[in-house]
């Protein structure tokens, strides 16, 4: 492997996820005037109930990009050892929005603050790719230079992302998705920050917004509050978490009662009467990674898709199709897990 810097390592990331977009956005969609599209819709979803989804947000679902998560399974292969967990990014998606939303509320943010979290909590996992995790440990392998590197850049100083983090992030910044964001939000809501959502996806977002980023991005975010209690559900596995009480339980940081001047962050953080539910989310991630994520035969279903990767890989020639190579980042993007099995 040839050794690359943190600035080309990324450019080099980017270039793949941007001729990803490209081809798969169409460059005339919504294909309707945004002065037709006016109502709300409603969905429901088995976890987090209704939610009323703006037309912004439901165009930007509606896309292709985010549409694809329909068709990545949450936890994997998981479903070939519980039968039922047959639960997706795209309605985990659904299920953090809702919990973001939740956190906003109760901290009295503002609309627009809420409709940039939801944003950013219905596009945290669009760099998901088939098989979720399992892909995305086996591209860190393949892709090892360009993610290690990648790492060290100053974008994603102080925070150690995994490579599905990354691509979600420069989905979000790609010239033709940013620009679709920015035509869309910015017809309906544009006091939005839509620039600030791809730093939210991350953690990343400035001091002073520094508990946006917790909500979607933290300690006890949503992302957690969701798909702890998701797989559990999906898995049949007897085991819950209080989110609304995690809710109620959260609260922005006081700094004024730190003496130290700019410090520290303007964060979100837990009352003392929360720290019960805490411990649940952390109880929860114990009992679901024996049961799910570390399971025997879980696991040994990844070693033989993983051993069908590196059959792959040692004689790419053999496969006539390109894009099931594997030998380009946006192939992992581009294939379904339909299109894996049929093959």
């Amino acid at each position: 492997m040839v050794d690359v810097d943190a600035t080309e390592a990324l450019n080099i990331l980017r270039n793949e996820v941007d001729y990803w977009v490209n081809e798969t956005l169409p460059k005339d969609y919504p294909n309707r005037p945004l002065t037709l599209i006016t109502s709300d819709k409603v969905i429901r979803e088995a976890v987090s109930g209704y939610q009323v989804l703006k037309p912004w947000e439901y165009l930007i679902i509606d896309s292709p990009i985010v549409q694809r998560l329909r068709y990545v399974h949450q936890t994997a292969l998981s479903y070939l050892v519980y039968p039922t967990a047959n639960h997706t990014r795209f309605d985990h998606s659904l299920g953090v929005a809702h919990v973001a939303s939740e956190v906003s509320k109760q901290q009295g943010f503002e609309p627009d603050k809420i409709y940039e979290l939801r944003l950013a909590a219905l596009l945290h996992d669009v760099g998901q790719c088939l098989f979720s995790h399992l892909s995305e440990s086996i591209m860190e392998y393949k892709f090892s230079n360009l993610y290690k590197a990648a790492k060290k850049s100053q974008e994603f100083s102080g925070r150690d992302l995994h490579l599905s983090e990354i691509l979600s992030y420069l989905i979000i910044q790609s010239p033709r998705f940013d620009r679709l964001l920015r035509n869309v939000v910015g017809h309906y809501r544009p006091g939005v920050d839509v620039g600030r959502i791809s730093k939210l996806v991350i953690g990343k977002a400035p001091d002073d917004f520094a508990y946006l980023s917790d909500v979607i991005s933290g300690p006890f975010d949503a992302d957690k509050c969701d798909y702890l209690v998701r797989d559990c559900y999906f898995c049949g596995i007897r085991a819950d978490i209080d989110v609304p009480r995690v809710i109620i339980s959260t609260t922005i940081l006081d700094r004024s009662r730190f003496k130290v001047e700019n410090y520290p962050r303007k964060n979100l953080v837990m009352r003392r009467a929360g720290a019960p539910n805490l411990e649940q989310i952390i109880f929860n991630k114990m009992l679901l990674f024996p049961a799910v994520y570390h399971h025997h035969k879980i696991r040994a279903i990844e070693c033989m898709i993983r051993s069908i990767f590196e059959t792959i890989w040692e004689d790419p020639d053999a496969i006539i199709d390109e894009e099931l190579r594997f030998m380009r980042l946006r192939d992992f993007l581009k294939v379904s897990e339909h299109a894996f099995s049929n093959h």
